[in-house]
């Protein structure tokens, strides 16, 4: 079980880091649109804000992602369990937009539907 978690907990930090570069290139879609007058000031600084502060949660996620150890889980279930419980507290005691979840969320299920397939 605990090649299974490592394996959740690689494939999920990809999924993490793939996630961020997606939100950063939304922030330089939205840079370009403002420098070419297609969207107001207003827009630009309030999109930007909060794909910022999404930004900022999924890298608080993922250093929590590095300091939790696979081996201390049994089931897979319960190392999602805590995932989403650290998720939940970054939003919460970090003030991050609350979208995030939506963000993450379906990648943790995602990757969990993929390690299941992996019949060893």
């Amino acid at each position: 079980m605990h090649d299974k978690n490592r394996n959740f907990l690689k494939i999920l930090k990809i999924e993490i880091d793939d996630l961020k570069l997606n939100v950063q290139d939304l922030i330089e879609n939205y840079r370009k649109q403002y420098e070419a007058g297609d969207i107001s000031h207003y827009v630009f600084q309030e999109n930007s804000a909060i794909l910022q502060n999404k930004l900022l949660g999924l890298e608080d996620f993922d250093r929590n992602l590095a300091q939790v150890a696979e081996k201390n889980f049994e089931k897979t279930e319960d190392l999602i369990f805590e995932l989403k419980s650290r998720l939940e507290r970054i939003i919460k005691d970090r003030c991050i937009v609350r979208s995030l979840r939506n963000c993450v969320y379906p990648l943790i299920d995602k990757v969990y539907r993929y390690v299941l397939l992996d019949r060893d």
